[in-house]
């Protein structure tokens, strides 16, 4: 397996909160607050998920603003998903809402990682 196509990750852990760690399956889950924006997407909550016996990340799971939040409203949230080819931007997080907290993100990221990863809820 390879790691996530965005290498900004390494910051986020280091510098982030880490809001969660635990195990799931044969995955390692890395929840962080993202303290330090270093890319020109706007990060807030970022999910990461390691091969229990890997150093990286072969998925993320983010809540993001970008270049078209203005278009779709001020506060707009995104989830974004990076594997080891590519961004995929999946639409707006919790329409109507100028804020999330980590909770509502792991609730809308979870199934988006589940389905991903082939895992079960």
């Amino acid at each position: 397996m390879q790691a996530i196509y965005e290498h900004s990750w390494r910051l986020h852990i280091k510098t982030g909160t880490i809001l969660e760690e635990d195990l799931y399956g044969d995955y390692r889950v890395i929840g962080v607050e993202i303290t330090q924006q270093v890319t020109r997407v706007e990060y807030k909550y970022r999910l990461f998920f390691y091969p229990i016996k890997e150093r990286y990340p072969i998925l993320a799971i983010n809540l993001e603003k970008n270049a078209f939040v203005d278009k779709f409203g001020g506060g707009a949230y995104f989830l974004g998903i990076h594997d080891a080819s590519a961004h995929y931007n999946m639409g707006i997080a919790l329409e109507g809402k100028a804020e999330i907290d980590y909770d509502e993100f792991r609730e809308a990221a979870w199934p988006l990682a589940t389905a991903r990863l082939k895992l079960d809820d």
